[in-house]
């Protein structure tokens, strides 16, 4: 999922930024929202660019005006709309003055997801992840008589978090400032492609509070390694079409660690539910991914058979350090709350990539990358010649109004056979197109739905 991260420039935003990485999110990018005339006596605007640009993430500032709360809305929906954003993360770890809850609010009412990884977290915990994620930090603004103008300017390495500790213990604030008592300035941490410097300034004191001023700020070459955290392994659902393929690209390129593909198998035909595609073709797909391939095959065609079969699955894949199953889901908010709630019997996480983003441009994206796909199975309303047809850009502008181009309400299903994710492509050959009525299953009771065409692929 593309996430945004709301930006100060201190600790806590930081050590949110790198939980959503871990997690394998999209950083897209850095937000401060600001009032007209913005004064930040503690975290300088010109840091924060400075900071954005030493982690290759744009930032966005974007201004706020009465009536606030209409205009954090407003701005929140036009953070999804423009760059796709369906991801707010937020460095809180309590509630103060209500801002949680209100800003929960605000998310809601915009379509956006609101995450708080640090919320509620023990202190200790806190700074644990800041030496973890290797932060480097000063103290840009103080508030007596918690700390003193002596405080300000303090710098914090990995190696001295204790000291800030200790000095809360001593004085009796909130080790981790939430309450006011201070606020930072990360220097480098381990996702900075560049670290900060600071030169010169001086301690300026207004509305009780003691702050640096006028310093001068640099950025200096770093060794960069891309970090290597203790990695997530997750299993990825895999139907063989371009949804799958595309969130596990994106994958690939966070630090989550994948161990496994895992597809339901129709046992009765040998091929995948729904899309029809062969199980040979799906092996074939695995073996060019470089990943295992675990197969379900329910016993039946109902829910309950299903979920019986995901449960042993599951089990199986937990004794492998397993902790989170990868879905290529859109939007569907049923279909994620099913899947959802079918893992937490379990104890294991359920990760959606693409979750929430136009279809149209994850399409964009997908074409970008240089996939290839091809529909294996069509609603009988979008007609026989669509089945087995290249999905491209011609395709998607020839659909009927009101399909969702990326078929996420089941009108269409595809075959990936090349990609980034494929060591060569999967080479096919089209054979013939059958028109079949689907029946589907519910508590012992058979409906009749409207029928599919499916394209028979073979490998050749």
């Amino acid at each position: 999922m593309k996430a945004a991260i709301l930006w100060t420039g201190g600790k806590d935003s930081c050590i949110a930024l790198h939980e959503t990485w871990r997690a394998g999110h999209q950083l897209r990018a850095l937000v401060t929202f600001t009032p007209e005339n913005p004064e930040f006596l503690a975290h300088p605007l010109e840091v924060i660019k400075l900071q954005a640009e030493a982690l290759r993430i744009g930032h966005l500032q974007v201004q706020i005006t009465p009536p606030y709360k209409e205009s954090y809305v407003a701005q929140l929906r036009e953070l999804k709309k423009r760059y796709g954003i369906g991801l707010l993360v937020s460095g809180d770890i309590d509630e103060i003055d209500g801002h949680a809850s209100w800003m929960e609010d605000c998310c809601a009412q915009a379509g956006i997801e609101l995450r708080r990884p640090l919320w509620k977290m023990p202190r200790e915990h806190v700074f644990a992840k800041a030496k973890e994620y290797g932060l480097h930090f000063l103290l840009s603004c103080v508030k007596p008589p918690f700390l003193e103008k002596k405080n300000v300017g303090s710098e914090f390495y990995p190696a001295a978090m204790e000291e800030l500790q200790q000095l809360a213990a001593k004085n009796n604030f909130d080790p981790c400032g939430e309450n006011g008592e201070y606020h930072t300035l990360v220097l480098d941490a381990a996702l900075f492609r560049k670290k900060l410097s600071r030169s010169a300034g001086e301690v300026r004191e207004k509305n009780n509070l003691y702050y640096l001023h006028g310093a001068n700020y640099a950025l200096h070459e770093k060794a960069f390694t891309r970090p290597s955290y203790p990695r997530k392994k997750i299993a990825m659902a895999w139907s063989g079409g371009k949804d799958s393929a595309l969130a596990l690209h994106r994958l690939q390129q966070t630090n989550v660690e994948i161990v496994a593909l895992f597809t339901t198998i129709t046992k009765e035909f040998g091929r995948v539910t729904m899309h029809g595609v062969r199980e040979e073709l799906i092996e074939a797909q695995a073996e060019r991914i470089g990943l295992p391939l675990l197969k379900m095959y329910p016993g039946g065609n109902t829910n309950e058979a299903y979920e019986n079969a995901l449960q042993e699955l599951v089990q199986q894949l937990r004794t492998q350090g397993v902790e989170a199953i990868a879905f290529g889901d859109i939007y569907l908010e049923d279909l994620r709350s099913y899947r959802e709630k079918q893992l937490r019997s379990a104890g294991l996480e359920g990760i959606f990539p693409l979750w929430k983003e136009q279809p149209a441009d994850l399409l964009e994206e997908f074409f970008h990358l240089g996939f290839r796909t091809i529909t294996c199975c069509v609603s009988s309303a979008l007609g026989e010649k669509r089945a087995g047809a290249d999905l491209d850009r011609d395709f998607i502008a020839a659909l009927p109004e009101g399909v969702d181009p990326c078929g996420e309400n089941g009108e269409f299903h595809t075959f990936c056979f090349a990609g980034p994710v494929f060591s060569r492509p999967v080479q096919l050959q089209k054979g013939e197109r059958i028109l079949k009525a689907l029946q589907l299953k519910t508590s012992g009771n058979e409906e009749a739905a409207p029928g599919f065409w499916y394209c028979d692929l073979r490998e050749g």
